[in-house]
């Protein structure tokens, strides 16, 4: 008999679930080593005690009535819920929510009450913490997607049904890869799980497809959930719909370059402007006074006698040097500002500025003209003229070239400059902070709506091709 009491009260000890005894008085026989660690209480201090100090004043009188008509049931056992009784007291006045089981035995014409309980605190917790979670899956106004270990959809939420327009039946078991737009290229996406599989989370913006074909924009994160042994559960995907908001930015950003490119015209407008007007004083005035120098040499040359050949040959010297003064002049000039586009035209302008850019710079220079006659807005002839004028700079001070085409082309309404030389060429895809000459012939075309293409290889040379659109055509 010794030997069975000691067996029951080592089950009793070791068990893992609080066991609690009363007799009918609700005065506690049995607290055990996990009621111990459960309610903060030693049993030498908390036997003989009434169980009141276990609960919460609230639940106190619910707790005996139902006691009272528990024990008149006649049942000798019984197993049952505390209905009405939800939380239990620790000894430092915590309140810890908890199930239990009770069961009555009767010993020796008296009822023995013994509770099993187990503190459910955490499981509320989760429970409580499950309910957020999906409320805010559900109310949330980002769109949700949740797919498997392998990546297929398992869930998504409303919001999701409302930006993209797939419902769950639609998409379920499938791969996101559906909803993709084709804007993104094969490393993109590499990129994204490289840094899911790396970190466990991504986040970026990206194009997706609807329902109805349409692209919308998203900023989307996704991350990865693991079990506690670190395999793969889930993965969560959460996006916001910024097509909207990319649309007005574009929008705007469209606008300011326009701006950008009206108020790139105007000062072009004005440079050149200026610069006709510093050319045309240098022209008339230096060209005046060269003109009147030149013929007073020649007078003073002339006036000279025979036997002073020393002043003679002086004077044939500061001839040359008149010369080579005009010869520079009309050099700055046409720099400045081609005045011959008004004088004789674009196509004559063209003829002259390429004979000379050939006499100065030793490269064979080949042009083509169109048979027809040109006619261009003056702003197009400028633009036009000054593209050709850094195309050639370009080529005299980086290609070492040893020859250049220039040719022009009438096609489709359209008139297209293709400037082409067999020197050095460069690396395209080289950033290089000081390449203001190419940005330049890109934005003056733009300017009088055309377009401007550059392309090169290193030790293949480069190609400038410009097309502008032809008024009247």
């Amino acid at each position: 008999m010794q030997a069975q009491q000691t067996l029951l009260n080592g089950l009793i000890e070791s068990a893992m679930d609080a066991i609690v005894a009363t007799d009918e008085q609700q005065n506690i026989l049995i607290f055990n080593h996990a009621a111990e660690q459960m309610f903060g209480y030693r049993a030498a201090d908390i036997i003989g005690q009434a169980l009141d100090l276990l609960l919460p004043i609230r639940f106190r009188e619910k707790h005996r009535q139902h006691i009272i008509a528990f024990g008149k049931t006649g049942h000798t056992s019984r197993t049952m819920n505390m209905p009405g009784i939800s939380y239990a007291l620790r000894a430092d006045g915590e309140e810890f929510p908890f199930e239990a089981t009770i069961s009555q035995v009767n010993i020796a014409g008296k009822n023995i009450y013994t509770a099993i309980m187990r503190d459910i605190t955490k499981r509320k917790q989760n429970e409580e913490a499950l309910r957020l979670a999906a409320s805010v899956y559900q109310a949330s106004h980002e769109g949700i997607v949740v797919t498997d270990e392998n990546n297929l959809i398992v869930d998504i939420n409303p919001a999701f049904t409302a930006i993209t327009g797939y419902t769950l039946e639609e998409v379920r078991g499938k791969n996101p890869r559906i909803f993709q737009s084709g804007k993104h290229g094969q490393p993109f996406y590499q990129q994204m799980w490289q840094s899911i599989q790396n970190h466990g989370y991504w986040q970026g913006e990206l194009w997706d497809r609807r329902k109805d074909g349409k692209f919308h924009a998203k900023w989307l994160s996704i991350s990865a959930i693991r079990h506690k042994d670190g395999s793969l559960f889930r993965y969560v995907g959460q996006f916001s719909d910024i097509t909207e908001k990319k649309l007005k930015d574009e929008q705007k950003l469209a606008l300011s370059y326009k701006k950008l490119q009206q108020l790139a015209l105007h000062l072009d407008k004005v440079r050149e402007e200026e610069r006709t007007r510093i050319a045309r004083e240098i022209h008339d005035e230096c060209g005046a006074t060269l003109t009147a120098l030149k013929m007073r040499i020649h007078w003073l040359e002339s006036q000279l006698p025979p036997e002073m050949a020393q002043l003679t040959a002086e004077a044939e010297q500061m001839n040359k040097l008149v010369d080579e003064m005009i010869h520079t002049m009309r050099h700055v000039v046409s720099q400045l500002m081609p005045i011959q586009l008004h004088d004789i035209g674009f196509a004559a302008a063209v003829e002259r500025y390429v004979q000379d850019f050939m006499k100065h710079t030793g490269v064979e220079s080949g042009l083509v003209l169109p048979e027809s006659e040109l006619t261009l807005e003056e702003n197009q002839s400028c633009v036009l003229f000054r593209v050709l004028q850094e195309s050639l700079n370009n080529v005299a001070k980086h290609a070492q070239a040893t020859s250049v085409s220039i040719l022009f082309i009438i096609r489709d309404g359209s008139l297209i400059l293709v400037v082409k030389d067999n020197g050095v060429g460069f690396d395209r895809n080289t950033n290089k902070d000081n390449a203001f000459g190419l940005l330049g012939i890109m934005e003056r075309a733009l300017m009088i709506k055309g377009k401007a293409r550059i392309s090169s290889k290193p030790g293949k040379g480069t190609q400038v091709v410009v097309k502008i659109p032809l008024a009247g055509r």
